[in-house]
Formats: C-alpha cells, structure tokens, sequence
C-alpha cells in the first residue's frame, strides 16, 4: 500500500507540471526502487533437479530403489543435485515402450525402452541358458552389455544400472502342475502382436490383453484364470490375493534397469554426470544385496496367505522348451535380424 500510495504521489506530481528539483526527484526514485523486492536464488537452491519416474505404487520396492538413489545423490552431490520421483506413471505413461525425448522425464527406473533388451529377456529360451548365466554376462564393459548399452544411447537414453534378474512365474486361480494344465489356461498377455502373446498362445487355450492395473479384477472376475510376472510384481499389484497357485517357469526373465534420458545427461557437466553414475551403482548394490532376502520373505508370506508353489517335471520343461523355442527364434530374427539374434545367441553360449 505504501508503495501504491507513493505512484500515486509521483504521477500527481508529474501531472501538475510541478517544478522540483532533478535531484529531489531522483532521492525520490531511489527510494521508491529501494523499497522493491530483491529477486535472487536462494543460497541452498539445487544446481538442477532431475524427475524420475517409476510405474509401481508409492513404498514399492521399486519406489524405495529410486528412494535409495535420490538419497545418495543428494548426499554426495551435497543438494546442488536433487531428484523428484513420481511413482505409479504419475507423469502419464511414455510413449514408445518408455522412451524419453519429451521434455518431461529425466529419468526412468523399470523396464528399459531399449529395444535389445527384450532379447536378453529371452535369451534362456533363445539360447538354453539359465538367468545365472545371462546376469553374470550383462556386466559392464562385457560384449553383452555393450550392444545393450549402444542400442539404448540409439534410442536416446543411457543405462546407469541394472537390477537383478528374475524368473517371470506363472500366477494362476488353478494348479498348474503339468504341460497339459497350462493348455486350458485362459491367459493375460499384454500386446496382441508380441512375443509374449506368442509365446502363450502356443502353449494356453486362449490368451487376453490385458492391462497390469486390471489383473486382479479380471483374475477375480474370471475373465482370465492365469498371468504372469515376478514375484515382486506380483506382490506389488496385489495380484497374489486374487491366485491359489505359482509355478516357477525357468523360460523368460524380467528386470529392471535405470535409465537417463540422452539430452538430460548431456546437460549435466562432469562432476554431475560422476555423481549421477556413483548414486547408480549405490542403488543397484543396495538391491542386489536386499533382492534374495525379500524374495524370500515375499514366498513365505504368499505361503502363508494359503497359495501353493509348484514346479514342471524336467520332461515337460523340454517338451515346452522345444515346443516354443523355434517360434521365438524365427520370431526374434524376423524382428531384430537372423544376424543380431545369432551374435546374442553366440556370445552367451560361447562364455
């Protein structure tokens, strides 16, 4: 008010022609200035503030890894960096299998939009091979890693860390004991044209797109009768309170990767890019370190929620393997190449 008043002031003066002084005129002005707030940055203002977006519930355990990460690089980066984390796709879903290149997501923690991924998901059915066998080929600096690493930077995004891998389970409403129990499933695939569809539709009377979020209806609704997915996963969609039943498949693994959108990383200068790559590596020893206790924890609770664990006799797991592997192979080259799914295939069969 006392500034308004003031203008005021000042244009009746100016209206009125009156004659003061040029220097009464100016104190005048000086004072007027000196009353008008001060824009500056606060001294504790972060350098840059990073989003990271995950499609998991708030206190998932995916959503305490990005915790865990935005922890730690606020710490070393002594708050000149921080992170805001939007669980459950809170930023809407991206386009193109998670891709960046928007605008609006700086970093994402999940499945990877990098297309080449998908193969290392398929590789114990594409090459015979355990999740064993292909995590500790996915480490950095190895061959494996470095096509991963070259088609994610293609795609405008840069993998900072990959968590552990695990078995996709088959959940179920029924016990699923043998090959020819999987072949009255009503299954969930998400996509029509996928391989996961055409891996199901093979080896299930019928097969549902289905949305993640509406799995548990449809489970409870009868829409379908079976899905499946990680343990974790399974837990943190509150899938395992709508099955009776699990059986551990050893054919398509899952895991989760950590990815910086390309423009957002070339934005940042060499100390925030080591920062960024040092919260990475803390968080992904964090879950490599916590992953197997909780899997088990996971198993006892759904055990005692009453939900039965099985296994395929070794006969049907080489009857199913056989059965869908040349599908998927030809599948795969039809997709990728012959020459790209061959170099996979190779390079994990000869380690």
């Amino acid at each position: 008010m006392k500034k308004i008043i003031s203008l005021f002031m000042l244009c009746a003066l100016l209206l009125s022609g009156c004659s003061a002084e040029n220097e009464s005129l100016q104190t005048f002005l000086e004072d007027w200035h000196s009353e008008a707030p001060m824009q500056s940055t606060p001294e504790n203002a972060p350098d840059i503030v990073l989003r990271l977006t995950h499609s998991s519930e708030k206190g998932s355990m995916l959503d305490q890894t990005a915790e865990c990460f935005r922890e730690k690089l606020e710490m070393i980066s002594g708050g000149r960096m921080q992170v805001e984390i939007y669980p459950d796709n809170t930023l809407g879903k991206l386009e193109k299998a998670f891709s960046f290149g928007n605008g609006r997501v700086d970093l994402r923690l999940g499945v990877t939009g990098a297309s080449y991924s998908n193969i290392i998901m398929w590789l114990p059915l594409l090459a015979d091979v355990s999740l064993k066998d292909v995590e500790t080929l996915y480490q950095p600096g190895s061959a494996l890693r470095g096509m991963i690493d070259e088609d994610a930077q293609s795609s405008n995004m840069r993998i900072l860390a990959v968590f552990p891998m695990q078995y996709r389970a088959l959940a179920s409403t029924v016990p699923v004991c043998s090959r020819q129990d999987l072949s009255a499933l009503k299954m969930r695939v998400f996509g029509i044209e996928s391989s996961h569809s055409l891996l199901w539709s093979t080896l299930c009377a019928e097969t549902i797109p289905v949305e993640i979020s509406n799995v548990p209806l449809s489970l409870q609704l009868g829409v379908i009768d079976a899905c499946d997915n990680t343990l974790l996963n399974l837990w943190d969609y509150g899938i395992d309170k709508n099955i009776s039943d699990i059986t551990e498949l050893p054919f398509v693994m899952y895991f989760d990767c950590l990815c910086i959108d390309e423009s957002t990383y070339a934005r940042l200068n060499e100390q925030q890019r080591e920062q960024v790559w040092q919260a990475a590596a803390y968080a992904e020893q964090e879950a490599k370190a916590s992953t197997q206790l909780y899997d088990q924890q996971l198993r006892t609770e759904m055990q005692a929620q009453g939900i039965r664990f099985h296994t395929l006799p070794a006969e049907d797991l080489d009857e199913i393997r056989s059965e869908v592997q040349p599908i998927l192979y030809e599948y795969y080259c039809s997709t990728y190449g012959r020459d790209v799914i061959d170099r996979f295939i190779s390079e994990v069969r000869a380690s």
